[in-house]
């Protein structure tokens, strides 16, 4: 009976544990997706205004000499 007692006990304390980590890394993903996210578009912003100031300088260049 103790045997069984102490299996069901260590089972509960696994269990509990087990769904203690699972909520935390559950939390930690929501919590890091979306500032990964938001770090990526703020890149992609960066790049994509690096990329107009270029095209403005190509297009200056090109209408300049064509001018």
């Amino acid at each position: 009976m103790d045997r069984l007692k102490s299996t069901q006990t260590k089972d509960l304390v696994f269990s509990t544990t087990n769904e203690h980590w699972t909520a935390t890394n559950h939390h930690y993903v929501r919590r890091t997706n979306g500032a990964s996210g938001c770090y990526l578009m703020a890149l992609e912003l960066q790049q994509l205004q690096q990329d107009k100031m270029l095209l403005r300088e190509v297009f200056y260049e090109h209408w300049t000499a064509t001018n």
